[in-house]
């Protein structure tokens, strides 16, 4: 062990259960909490990015207070790579996704762009290891010298099963799920 190396809170979490297990109901209590302070903190982001766009106020120090610095967004549901990535740029302290069914996240991987990368950027991710996103779509490239990103969701057990019996079992992802 190294003084240098620092682990990440990062962890990607299923909730495996039968349907009717209250897998969602549970999550959605534990998080309750965050997803309260994750709506304020989009309003007050949004609002304060609708006074920038209404133009420079009568005083200029007043102004400069209202500028963003963070979206403060702690947690992401249905997300792009590309979204992920601003949100995270805007609070670099790290983010949380949270999906529902996992078979979402994992069924979006890769969705966009035939033989892409999602699964292996889902897998650096996981390590903390700093990441640039370059899309031809997008005029900004977004680049987090760390990153810090954490998965929860909720998954019935054949479809967990499907899902890690081969490709995602064979890189690693099943691996890095608890």
């Amino acid at each position: 062990i190294s003084s240098t190396r620092v682990e990440k809170p990062v962890f990607f979490i299923a909730i495996i259960g039968n349907p009717g297990s209250i897998k969602t109901p549970a999550v959605s209590l534990a998080f309750r909490p965050l997803e309260k302070v994750n709506a304020k903190r989009i309003e007050e982001y949004n609002r304060a990015v609708s006074q920038l766009k209404k133009g420079p106020k009568e005083n200029a120090a007043d102004f400069s207070s209202d500028i963003p610095i963070s979206s403060g967004q702690l947690l992401l549901k249905d997300a792009t790579l590309e979204a992920l990535f601003k949100v995270h740029k805007l609070n670099p302290v790290g983010v949380g996704y949270r999906s529902d069914e996992l078979t979402g996240w994992l069924g979006s991987m890769d969705k966009y762009r035939k033989g892409g990368n999602d699964v292996s950027v889902w897998l650096s991710l996981f390590n903390g290891e700093g990441m640039t996103i370059n899309r031809k779509e997008e005029e900004e490239i977004v680049s987090l010298e760390e990153t810090c990103v954490s998965v929860i969701g909720t998954i019935q057990p054949r479809l967990f099963y499907d899902y890690f019996r081969g490709r995602l079992r064979d890189n690693g992802m099943l691996s890095r799920i608890l």
